[in-house]
């Protein structure tokens, strides 16, 4: 191993095995524990594009593995002045982990990952591009909407309520129903068209109803590929 190597040692088994001093790592749990961290890593990075979980937790654990076999070996009696560029990897691997740990924890309480749907569609472009892309175009403009507070205004019934509404958002039945009788109520001019009669309508369910689809869907999607995106270079994959 020369110096530079061990300024920047591969996290990987293989690389490892082959550069490490001949009497480093006897029982091979360093090597061990880099391969573990390169299956976990692969596998972290798989999930969050495909928008699932990309168990953290374990992704903890492998870093952690890797930090205590580099500490642990460090102590091996047959290292010594002749092994320092070996010695140097050690100290390394563990300062890496180290630094990984510490953008990995940076990330996963980053106010972009922590924040309710409220926060994401009055501030957060990341999430109408991702509304956008997956189809939730609807849903995110109603909010955005609603959150400025336009209830009194009859225009947002006839767009997303009704049946005929060009950009119709997915509430209950029951809802809807609600809705559309005070929209038969004024087209019989049993009540005026007004923004009183408007403001009895049940936003503020329809607002409910159309956070928890994206809490309970889409959130948690954009959470696991931020959070992929988020880490992207800052773990060592080689």
């Amino acid at each position: 191993m020369n110096s530079a190597d061990a300024k920047k040692p591969k996290f990987n088994g293989a690389w490892w095995k082959k550069n490490k001093a001949e009497h480093a790592d006897p029982k091979g749990e360093l090597e061990g524990a880099l391969e573990d961290y390169q299956k976990c890593v692969t596998s972290f990075f798989r999930r969050a594009e495909a928008e699932q979980s990309p168990s953290e937790s374990e992704l903890r654990k492998a870093l952690e593995a890797v930090k205590k076999a580099a500490k642990d070996e460090k102590q091996n009696k047959k290292l010594g002045v002749l092994q320092k560029d070996t010695l140097t990897a050690l100290d390394n691997y563990v300062k890496r982990a180290d630094a990984a740990l510490a953008e990995l924890k940076r990330v996963t309480t980053a106010p972009l990952l922590r924040a309710d749907i409220k926060l994401l569609v009055r501030k957060m472009s990341q999430f109408e591009s991702y509304c956008m892309k997956h189809h939730q175009s609807e849903s995110f403009n109603f909010l955005s909407l609603m959150y400025k507070n336009p209830k009194s205004n009859r225009q947002w019934y006839d767009d997303f309520i009704a049946d005929s509404g060009k950009f119709q958002i997915n509430i209950a039945a029951p809802t809807k129903r609600d809705f559309d009788n005070i929209a038969k109520a004024v087209a019989s001019e049993a009540q005026a068209d007004t923004e009183a009669t408007w403001d009895a309508a049940p936003w503020d369910k329809a607002i409910d109803e159309i956070e928890h689809v994206l809490e309970a869907d889409v959130l948690p999607r954009f959470r696991y590929l931020m959070t992929g995106e988020m880490m992207k270079g800052s773990l060592p994959d080689d």
